[in-house]
């Protein structure tokens, strides 16, 4: 009765400790839960806080500026204040200078002087358009676009600030744009809109912008119905423009963009003092939205302090929870191992105490065995080390050779770049010397001419004396060598000299000038000759390491994705194939043709990256890489194709692809996204 007392004690105890642990794991796993939204939500509360700062300090920013262009408006009311605060100094130095004659013609601007609006109520949505040429100039020289460089240098104008500079000839005359611009009964185009007071600032904003080819309609209900249906669009009409600032390009490219515009104008037919109204008018709306963001700040803050008290609470309790579970997990433990009671039988344990002596006799038995295979276990571990330590040894010298090889390879490499940097001027180099040769064969065929020419008028002349002879030159100067001592032994006996033709010397002259010539010409070829087999055999070279380094690098990034692949390259066929296996266990080779759409868009990059490899240009550009990819092999194609990018500094690299990407911009990478078309 006592020990089945004892035994049924130990088993609640087993019992009422497995339900506390449960219990406790239940609470913990509650408790995390709740833990883990909370901390979402103090992550979600900090990003809002770090924008909303961000954004009250940019309009802090506005203001401390809007309030520096406020005072300089009210200090000076001269209404190239309009513009900027270093406007007027600009435009007096452009003035002191011209009178000195500094500039091939005054510049003009800022063009926004020019421009006046014929219905003011357009007069936000114009400045919006045209944007910051208003404050412009125009220029007829690059020489007076170097002066006014000097200038801005001078003013110390900030370069984020400088006007743009643009550089044209300047006329007398505005363009004839009446078979361009865009007509309509009700409505008026945005040239039309406006008047310019110079012929020049009008060819330029018509040049950059084209405003004869947008309409003006008032509300996108009135622009719809004429932009939506093609048979409605007014002829030569590229966009509409409301007077909320949206852009609507008509059929068959019809698409909206939206934009913000301001309540009224800034710079087109604006006084000193209507600027000074819609300035503070401005600093007064900009400080009311830095009050509203301050608010929105301080109660985000304090619900963020709020939060991160109660995470701070939940991190406690686990904390307790945690060293409850495993207190309790210590007790249960020890209570499991507890032995639980049991009734001696004399004859049971006299049985037990034989059967533990006969296993104490066989594990002997088996302990001497084990000995031996220990012996023997160490003897052929000692072998085994020392085949370990000459295979270590095979192992150090193939990588001595792998590392001398690499070593090989990067000069290779050195020299394909060389190679590669050379090679137009190897063409234009040969190219200089085929046209030379050309130059040469022409100029030895005109000798040639000459030299028939001249012997049918020596045979004319002395057709007696004109012999054929396959003699060489020396054999023939020899010859005449002998021929002159005959002459001068004969004249000293017969005493007359031999009357030579009127123009003998000319002749002799000329024939030692044209010798001369294929002489030269003859060097020449050979030279031309020696340098073009010279140049088909580098050529041939840089051929074959080229393919050499495009299929390894071919087989280097198939084998990311554990691809098994080839480039078979026939250059007398000039043909190129790609064989492309998934799964390396396959033994037959895969056409590129039967992959699936993410296999083949991968194994496609993966060859134009190779191409890459080898070659040299300073733009790359690379379209819709990854249309039928999934998230994995797009993510892994884009690493790849950044880590390739940062190798190669000196390039630009321009990656389009229709899918969201995660933008991590830094200093040599940025991101650029269309807007969303509105329809």
């Amino acid at each position: 009765a006592e020990i089945e007392s004892k035994t049924a004690k130990i088993l609640q105890q087993r019992s009422d400790l497995k339900k506390r642990c449960d219990d406790l794991r239940a609470v913990m796993s509650t408790t995390e839960v709740h833990k883990q939204q909370l901390a979402d939500t103090v992550e979600e509360i900090n990003k809002s806080v770090t924008h909303t700062e961000r954004f009250a300090a940019n309009v802090l920013r506005s203001i401390t500026q809007k309030q520096e262009y406020l005072k300089s408006l009210k200090g000076e009311k001269n209404e190239l204040r309009v513009y900027s605060e270093w406007m007027p100094q600009l435009v007096a130095e452009i003035d002191q200078l011209n009178e000195r004659r500094a500039f091939d013609s005054k510049p003009k601007g800022p063009l926004g002087r020019f421009i006046k609006l014929k219905e003011e109520s357009w007069g936000p949505v114009v400045e919006r358009f045209i944007g910051n040429s208003l404050n412009s100039f125009v220029v007829c020289s690059s020489k007076d676009l170097a002066t006014m460089r000097k200038i801005f240098d001078k003013l110390n104008i900030p370069r984020d600030q400088r006007p743009t500079v643009t550089v044209t000839k300047f006329q007398d005359t505005v363009y004839d744009c009446s078979s361009t611009e865009v007509s309509h009964s009700r409505y008026k185009n945005l040239f039309r809109s406006i008047e310019i007071s110079d012929a020049t600032v009008a060819n330029v904003l018509l040049d950059m912008y084209q405003p004869d080819t947008v309409l003006l309609v008032p509300t996108s209900g009135e622009t719809y119905p004429l932009a939506q249906d093609r048979a409605n669009v007014p002829p030569r009409c590229a966009m509409f423009l409301n007077k909320d600032g949206t852009k609507i390009y008509p059929e068959p490219a019809y698409r909206c963009y939206s934009d913000r515009v301001a309540e009224k104008t800034r710079f087109l037919q604006v006084s000193p003092e209507q600027a000074i109204r819609i300035t503070e008018h401005e600093l007064k709306s900009l400080k009311e939205d830095y009050v509203t963001h301050k608010r929105e700040l301080d109660k985000g803050k304090k619900k963020l302090e709020e939060a991160q008290e109660k995470l701070k609470n939940y991190l406690k309790e686990l904390d307790t929870l945690a060293r409850q579970l495993n207190n309790c997990e210590t007790k249960l433990f020890e209570a499991e191992h507890i032995e639980l009671p049991e009734s001696f039988d004399l004859n049971i344990l006299e049985e037990d105490l034989q059967y533990r002596k006969n296993m104490i006799d066989t594990i002997k038995g088996q302990i001497e065995v084990m000995e031996k295979e220990k012996d023997e276990a160490m003897d052929a571990c000692k072998s085994e080390k020392a085949a370990w330590t000459e295979k270590e040894k095979v192992k150090e010298e193939l990588s001595n050779k792998i590392r001398g090889i690499e070593k090989e390879l990067a000069d290779v490499k050195g020299q394909l770049r060389k190679y590669n940097t050379n090679h137009d001027h190897f063409k234009e180099t040969l190219k200089m010397e085929m046209v030379k040769r050309d130059r040469y064969t022409e100029k030895i065929g005109n000798l040639k001419a000459e030299l028939e020419d001249a012997l049918k008028t020596a045979s004319e002349m002395c057709s007696e004396r004109v012999i054929e002879s396959d003699r060489t030159k020396q054999q023939l100067e020899r010859r005449m060598s002998e021929l002159s001592h005959s002459v001068k032994v004969l004249e000293k006996i017969v005493g007359k000299k031999p009357i030579k033709p009127a123009d003998y010397e000319n002749r002799v002259e000329k024939y030692k000038q044209t010798t001369d010539s294929l002489k030269k010409v003859s060097e020449a070829m050979d030279a031309l000759k020696g340098n073009y087999e010279i140049l088909v055999e580098r050529m041939d070279s840089v051929l074959n390491l080229v393919c050499s380094n495009t299929v390894h690098s071919f087989k280097k990034i198939l084998a990311m994705r554990n691809f098994v692949g080839e480039i078979n390259i026939n250059h007398e066929n000039k043909t190129l194939a790609l064989n492309v296996k998934p799964d390396p266990t396959v033994a037959a080779n895969t056409v590129i043709t039967t992959l699936s759409g993410g296999e083949r868009s991968y194994s496609m990059v993966a060859f134009i990256m190779s191409l890459w490899e080898n070659m040299a240009t300073p733009f790359y550009f690379l379209d819709e890489f990854d249309v039928f990819m999934d998230e994995v092999n797009r993510n892994l194609i884009m690493d790849l194709l950044m880590a390739h990018a940062r190798r190669n500094p000196d390039k630009q690299f321009v990656f389009l692809t229709p899918h969201a990407v995660r933008d991590e911009s830094t200093q040599d990478v940025h991101f650029f996204r269309m807007e969303d078309p509105r329809r």
